[in-house]
């Protein structure tokens, strides 16, 4: 999936702050906590953000250790972050990943290995912000552009 217009995701209602999320056939969920306005029955959008992040951190780790011959079950991926602003306005204002490699990876494959992560995807369309267009059905006139 290299390049070009992607399949879609579509994102629908279930029930409060509850939404159903489907991608290529795939089924996924997102909520709000208890406190705020949820029933905390799945990760929040913000929550999902940051594991996509450190998701495709550890498929770039995985690749990279299979292309070694080096066993990935001890690979792991800690993903902790930081909020600023409000509820309402907040944004992520920092994402820390803590990567846990097989001990078997030699100490000088570690900066090729963190090249490899950097370059997944997800932390490259954060270096490279993606351009956002929202458009809103029967309203022509709040179209971008």
């Amino acid at each position: 999936m290299i390049g070009g217009h992607q399949p879609g995701v579509e994102v629908r209602p279930l029930a409060g702050a509850a939404y159903a999320i489907t991608v290529r056939g795939h089924g996924l969920s997102v909520d709000q906590p208890l406190g705020s306005g949820g029933t905390d029955t799945a990760p929040t959008p913000v929550e999902l953000f940051v594991a996509s992040v450190a998701s495709s951190v550890a498929l770039g780790a995985g690749e990279f250790l299979r292309q070694r011959g080096i066993d990935q079950d001890e690979l792991k991926v800690h993903a902790s972050f930081r909020m600023t602003g409000t509820d309402r306005g907040g944004r992520v204002e920092s994402i820390h990943l803590r990567v846990t490699v097989p001990r078997e990876l030699p100490a000088r494959h570690a900066p090729e290995l963190r090249v490899a992560m950097a370059e997944c995807a997800v932390p490259q369309s954060l270096h490279e912000p993606p351009e956002v267009d929202i458009e809103i059905n029967d309203y022509p006139s709040l179209a971008p552009g």
